[in-house]
């Protein structure tokens, strides 16, 4: 993926944001939190990856994205009972290293990971989305 590959993303999620948002584009920067900084709730969340799905014609599948972080630990649960486990805790900022490591602090439930989204989590997660979809192209 090269640089225009990348900022065609940027655009197209800050576009998608747009669309959920009420609020000019020159207010938002990969770093805000979607939720704490930008305003979103958990309906808006759902309607951004649906705005990212139908742009990108892409499937976010956050789901699809835990069973291979747990497929990858050897079977580890990354949660009990709606707590990260301090594996998941890892997984989680490999997997997410636009968010600050201090802010996957242990005890971090699964309720509270929203509220740690960034923007440029979601141009990750469209990325990774592209990546998964050409693999299984390739593999057709």
């Amino acid at each position: 993926m090269n640089h225009s590959d990348d900022q065609v993303i940027i655009e197209g999620v800050l576009d998608a944001l747009l669309e959920v948002l009420e609020k000019d584009a020159l207010s938002i920067h990969p770093h805000d939190r979607v939720i704490d900084d930008l305003g979103l709730d958990s309906l808006d969340l759902l309607s951004l990856v649906f705005q990212l799905e139908i742009k990108f014609g892409i499937k976010i599948s956050l789901r699809e994205m835990e069973k291979q972080a747990q497929k990858e630990l050897g079977g580890i649960p990354l949660e009990e009972e709606g707590i990260f486990s301090e594996e998941g805790l890892l997984k989680l900022r490999a997997a997410m290293p636009e968010v600050p490591a201090a802010e996957f602090k242990s005890g971090l439930s699964t309720s509270e990971l929203p509220r740690l989204f960034r923007v440029q989590t979601f141009v990750n997660l469209v990325k990774h989305a592209q990546n998964r979809s050409g693999q299984q192209e390739t593999a057709d």
